[in-house]
């Protein structure tokens, strides 16, 4: 699995703020820890039918519903911001999933 998270500048060009590669099977399995990850995946999972861990199954739409972020999933003193993330899962090599979000931290004061 191959994760990109950018956050948008002002004039929406991509700042690069992270960049990951890791085994998707095994960060199924363990993505519902106690951590900010895990709080968030728990929700997503509330709404949506994305699987638990692997096999992920072929033909099958997986989707996510009506989700709102709630400011505990994000980092303390997170700033407000406009992010997009795209995710694409890799099955020995060959395109399985192309994945993109886009969302915003928005503070009302």
């Amino acid at each position: 699995m191959y994760i990109i998270f950018d956050l948008l500048k002002k004039d929406n060009t991509p700042m690069n703020i992270a960049s990951l590669k890791m085994d998707g099977c095994n960060y199924l399995g363990s993505m519902y820890q106690n951590n900010v990850v895990g709080r968030l995946f728990k929700r997503l999972k509330s709404v949506s039918n994305l699987p638990a861990g692997c096999p992920v199954l072929k033909g099958i739409q997986y989707e996510i519903r009506n989700y709102t972020f709630n400011s505990d999933e994000f980092p303390p003193g997170a700033p407000q911001s406009k992010w997009q993330m795209r995710v694409k899962m890799l099955k020995r090599s060959e395109l399985a999933a192309d994945i993109s979000l886009e969302g915003a931290v928005v503070y009302n004061t």
